[in-house]
């Protein structure tokens, strides 16, 4: 019960929100990973 409560329509764009900016965030850093190996390959 307590749960549902919890959970608003904000609370849940907020949590999407930090899961995108989570997401966004590894895959800056494997595309400049991927990046610098590629330059030390070629």
């Amino acid at each position: 019960m307590l749960m549902k409560h919890l959970y608003t329509p904000t609370m849940v764009n907020k949590i999407l929100c930090i899961q995108q900016l989570n997401c966004l965030q590894k895959y800056a850093k494997v595309s400049i990973f991927a990046t610098l190996l590629g330059r030390k390959l070629n």
